[in-house]
């Protein structure tokens, strides 16, 4: 007998036989990520508090815990832990061009309290420090790096490029920066796709290539005398988005797009 609880609560009962080595295999991942969401918030820095959850597996009454996280690394060589600490939940390009109102957010999971820091910069060489959010050991926090609410908290001046990164409570540098830098649109047919990445995150995509409509529909004639009437009539929307040209890492990048959960 297998039972899988979360907070309490019954995810999933099973009972099940073991081949005939003896050996068996349960896996828990759909029931685990179903259990798990990403929330899009308002605000500037905000808790991701259904992202990651604590589990408890019980085999014939003997229980183990485990902590799971909305996401995943194939292949991983590395501890979680330690792919955790360093990391921002996105596969997105290190050096990424925003515009003044594409949204953009970043998501960081503390395996130990963190800080998330920025640092913009203007013509010139000035630079200023602004502290986006801080995160407990054991959550997930999402924090708003849109161009516009950066340059709204920093007294509407308006940087070159700014720099994002998370770093311990003494200052120790945690992760990897992600940079933006500011670009106007690329185009009158500029759109911004956001998805939920393979990591549990959330990116923002921007095409600017042409737009194609291919709409077709099928109908049914009604003859009435010499009346003739369309009925029963179905249309189908095809839209077309070219993306624009991609270099060889946001081509890759890309390809976590298709199957994203939202």
């Amino acid at each position: 007998q297998f039972r899988l609880l979360k907070g309490g609560v019954e995810l999933l009962s099973q009972r099940y036989e073991p081949g005939a080595d003896g050996v068996l295999e349960i896996d828990v991942k759909a029931a685990v990520f179903a259990s798990l969401a990403y929330a899009i918030n308002s605000g500037n820095s905000y808790v991701q508090s259904a992202i990651a959850a604590d589990f408890i597996g019980e085999v014939d009454g003997a229980s183990f815990a485990f902590r799971a996280v909305r996401g995943g690394v194939a292949n991983l060589a590395d501890t979680d832990s330690n792919w955790l600490r360093n990391h921002f939940l996105t596969w997105q390009p290190k050096i990424k061009p925003v515009t003044y109102y594409s949204p953009e957010w970043l998501t960081y999971y503390g395996v130990q309290e963190a800080t998330i820091k920025l640092l913009a910069t203007f013509d010139g060489g000035a630079t200023q420090t602004l502290t986006l959010g801080s995160v407990a050991a054991g959550t997930a926090v999402t924090v708003n790096v849109q161009y516009a609410s950066i340059a709204g908290r920093i007294g509407n001046v308006y940087p070159t490029h700014y720099k994002v990164w998370a770093e311990s409570t003494a200052g120790a540098r945690l992760t990897d920066e992600q940079f933006y830098t500011y670009s106007e649109p690329l185009s009158d047919d500029e759109q911004w796709y956001l998805f939920e990445n393979s990591l549990g995150g959330l990116d923002t995509f921007r095409a600017y290539g042409v737009n194609n409509f291919d709409g077709t529909h099928t109908h049914n004639i009604a003859e009435f005398g010499e009346t003739y009437k369309e009925y029963d009539v179905e249309a189908e929307r095809v839209y077309n988005k070219n993306t624009g040209y991609l270099n060889e890492y946001a081509r890759v990048w890309m390809l976590d797009f298709f199957p994203s959960r939202d």
